[in-house]
């Protein structure tokens, strides 16, 4: 079913087309394994996986060679991580013993349902993906184990379970314990954040299978859906209406509920569907109408903005340039660079001055050393100047250095700003590339440079706003600039790296 909607917005009409689109399961749950709960690490690792370890800890034996379902199990490690650590009992046996505490947490797993619209491969591939990226971001290890659907369960029930180590791996073993996966400050946020990567990485799995459904992490509350909740059934009426499912797909025929519960939920689920699908088909409008506001306010801003705007959005170092925080903090450490310069070099020349006056008293400058007088007026004004000007240019070279390390800081924390939003970035550009090669903003662009062509010049005169030099501050201009050129201090002007942007280094 198709609705057309028709917008009228700011440049003609614009229509939209929206069709509703099937939601598959999402399930992305996280929990720990702890010992206060009677667990273990390496008895949750042999379950997972279906082998057989033995706790060296403890000396129990957790065998599960038995255990069918298990279509996969493997390790995924950071890299530079020592050789043992391929063994599934020798990684998880060194994650307990990293634990001294008898209530420790010293496992972690993520228990993700997989797409059953996906092949094994498919799904393979998703789990995997989600395992090394969770790897990058925490520096723990993974170790992913995909299982099929139980025998009498629902048969599109295929999940994995990653079990996160506790403590990052390095070459030299379990270290530090992921703390911002435990903080009541950082630990709910980053769940959130892996939930909604998840949905993010199963949609694009779907999307590139060729399949229309999609999940939505945000439980039914957060995305503004009055749904019903649908009753218990109880586990005699569930096996009744899994049963009932069965033989309807077997037969080819349509499942109709066979219990009264299961009737009652499926009109619940029913009604529920017109609500989600409603929601989803408005939610489409209002993102595809806001899309299309953002592209028509693009027109409004010449070729030579948008074109700067898009530099900004695929290189890092005119990132960096745009930024005003950054722009002001290197202009600021340019210029205590250039004091520290003055500085360094008035030093220099009190130091002069003070060593040719000890050239010409070296008998004076022999008994003042060893304190046996006093250095006389002259002698006295030059080691205080001396002193005076080492002083300044050490402060000076500090906030120079200081600004530096501002300047670095900021520049990490806005390169990583820039990576991180990558996906959004290409969005933009990839919006105002088409804004650009438009029939109709390259019309409309050719119109605004002919109104500017055809203006009168405005004539000025000086004014308050032209204030002219006097000649006491040329003759300062100029002595700078003498000072430049015999101490090579065009050195703190260096121009700004073309790709990596203006830098601190």
């Amino acid at each position: 079913m198709q609705t057309l909607f028709a917008c009228d917005l700011a440049r003609g009409q614009m229509k939209i087309k929206i069709k509703s689109r099937p939601m598959a399961d999402y399930h992305n749950s996280v929990k720990p394994i702890s010992r206060s709960s009677g667990r273990s690490a390496t008895g949750a690792a042999a379950y997972r996986s279906g082998t057989k370890i033995v706790d060296e800890r403890t000396g129990l034996i957790h065998d599960y060679t038995r255990k069918t379902g298990v279509v996969s199990a493997e390790l995924v490690l950071p890299e530079g991580t020592p050789e043992w650590a391929t063994d599934r009992p020798a990684l998880w046996n060194a994650a307990e013993q990293a634990e001294t505490r008898v209530n420790s947490t010293v496992a972690r797993e993520f228990e993700l349902g997989l797409p059953w619209e996906l092949n094994d491969q498919q799904r393979y591939d998703l789990a995997h993906q989600f395992a090394r990226e969770v790897v990058a971001e925490h520096g723990c290890v993974v170790d992913v184990n995909i299982h099929r659907p139980h025998a009498k369960g629902d048969k599109r029930n295929q999940h994995a379970h990653l079990l996160c180590s506790t403590r990052r791996l390095t070459a030299d073993g379990f270290t530090e314990k992921c703390r911002e996966l435990d903080s009541k400050k950082t630990g709910p946020a980053l769940v959130r954040k892996w939930r909604a990567r998840w949905a993010e990485l199963t949609n694009e799995a779907l999307a590139a299978a060729g399949h229309s459904a999609r999940v939505d992490h945000r439980s039914h509350r957060d995305r503004g859906l009055d749904v019903e909740p649908t009753v218990k059934l109880g586990q005699a009426a569930s096996a009744l209406e899994r049963k009932a499912q069965a033989k309807a797909e077997a037969t080819g025929q349509q499942y109709e509920p066979v219990t009264e519960r299961g009737r009652i939920n499926q009109a619940i689920r029913t009604r529920n569907a017109n609500v989600v699908s409603l929601s989803d088909r408005l939610s489409q409008v209002e993102q595809q109408i806001r899309a299309e506001r953002l592209r028509l306010a693009l027109f409004n801003q010449p070729a030579a903005q948008l074109q700067q705007r898009l530099q900004g959005l695929r290189n890092v170092g005119a990132y960096l340039q745009q930024n005003p925080q950054y722009a002001a903090l290197l202009h600021q450490y340019k210029e205590a660079q250039r004091l520290a310069g003055y500085s360094r070099e008035y030093a220099r020349m009190c130091r002069d001055d003070l060593a040719k006056y000890e050239r010409e008293h070296p008998i004076v400058t022999r008994f003042v050393s060893s304190g046996l007088r006093k250095p006389d007026a002259e002698h006295a004004q030059l080691l205080e100047a001396v002193a005076e000007a080492n002083a300044s240019a050490r402060v000076d070279s500090n906030s120079a250095k200081a600004l530096r390390v501002q300047g670095d800081q900021l520049h990490a924390k806005l390169g990583q700003r820039f990576d991180a939003s990558e996906p959004e970035r290409l969005t933009e550009a990839e919006r105002i590339e088409a804004v650009l090669a438009d029939p109709e903003y390259q019309a409309l662009e050719r119109e605004r440079a002919e109104s500017v062509q055809t203006e009168p010049p405005q004539e000025t005169e000086p004014g308050d706003d032209q204030q002219m030099l006097s000649l006491d501050e040329l003759v300062d201009l100029e002595d700078i600039e003498q000072t430049q050129d015999e101490t090579g201090l065009d050195e703190f002007n260096d121009a700004p790296n073309p790709l990596n942007g203006p830098n601190f280094g």
